[in-house]
């Protein structure tokens, strides 16, 4: 019979694998991805579910303006990740969006996600999600550390924030899905 040490040990050896399989799944640099590991764990660390409770994944999906930040921020849940956070690093006042810079954008919430998920952290994340496609990595993630997902769809028009073109609007409108 395994003591508490050996369980937990063997739990944390688990987890890092998982974690390793999910780098190279994802094509996540391991360098990139354990320099930001370092310097978020910290701030992680306080928000940690009851011991054995399965992290969540709040997934919210809707055009610009349908109310996907708002509802995120209503769920209780301190760790809301969004793609559109990309634009804001250099000044957190200022949103500076680059077209030529959204894969960047997904990916740095992607692994946001990966890395507090692996934690044990429950998260929300806010984007468009236009296709079943977009989803696809986040519900990987979510199976693979075991993690309970709801998706929300977000249906308001109350106005972009970021002032999305509107040719860019109808192109995301055209792509969207309906999802069961």
């Amino acid at each position: 019979m395994k003591t508490a040490i050996e369980k937990a040990a063997l739990q944390h050896v688990t987890l890092f694998q998982h974690v390793r399989e999910l780098e190279k799944t994802l094509e996540i640099a391991t360098e990139d991805f354990q320099s930001y590991a370092v310097s978020t764990a910290a701030s992680f660390g306080a928000l940690r579910n009851p011991i054995g409770a399965l992290p969540r994944l709040h997934l919210i999906r809707g055009l610009p303006g349908s109310g996907k930040s708002t509802l995120a921020h209503t769920l209780g849940i301190p760790l809301v990740f969004e793609a559109d956070d990309w634009f804001y690093l250099k000044d957190p006042n200022v949103y500076a969006f680059k077209a030529e810079e959204l894969p960047l954008a997904h990916r740095y919430c992607l692994q946001r996600t990966l890395l507090a998920l692996a934690a044990g952290k429950d998260v929300v994340v806010a984007n468009t999600f236009t296709t079943r496609k977009e989803l696809e990595p986040y519900e990987e993630l979510a199976n693979r550390l075991h993690a309970c997902v709801t998706l929300h769809t977000c249906r308001g028009s109350y106005g972009s924030t970021h002032n999305v073109p509107s040719e860019t609007m109808q192109k995301m409108a055209t792509r969207w899905e309906e999802l069961p």
